[in-house]
């Protein structure tokens, strides 16, 4: 029996075996499985790495620093953003002290292009 699964096709093959072939390529058999469930799951994987994949090379350069910051931030306090111990109105003092170090930024730069 034939199951045509997104782009592919799944049939049984020899042995018991399942092949899936790319309907848009149909030489290629990208995988054989005892079981179709198994195959369906790499495809789904593939296209997930396909619609994660950043095309615009600023954004993956700003989500790379968003990782390292994380990880910075991770080492430093030993916790993540996920934590529940702050209560709302902390959370905007820290906002706020960090905008407040933003604004000092600018005015350095501001000052030192004069």
């Amino acid at each position: 029996m034939i199951e045509i699964y997104k782009n592919f096709k799944i049939e049984q093959a020899d042995y018991n075996y399942y092949e899936a072939t790319n309907l848009n390529d149909c030489d290629a058999v990208i995988k054989w499985s005892k079981n179709k469930e198994d195959i369906k799951e790499e495809i789904d994987q593939e296209d997930y790495k396909k619609s994660n994949m950043i095309k615009d090379t600023i954004v993956k350069k700003v989500l790379d620093k968003y990782k390292e910051r994380s990880d910075v931030g991770i080492k430093k306090y030993g916790t993540t953003l996920n934590r529940n111990d702050l209560e709302f109105k902390e959370w905007i003092l820290h906002l706020q002290e960090e905008l407040m170090d933003a604004t000092l930024y600018l005015e350095k730069i501001l000052e030192s292009n004069k």
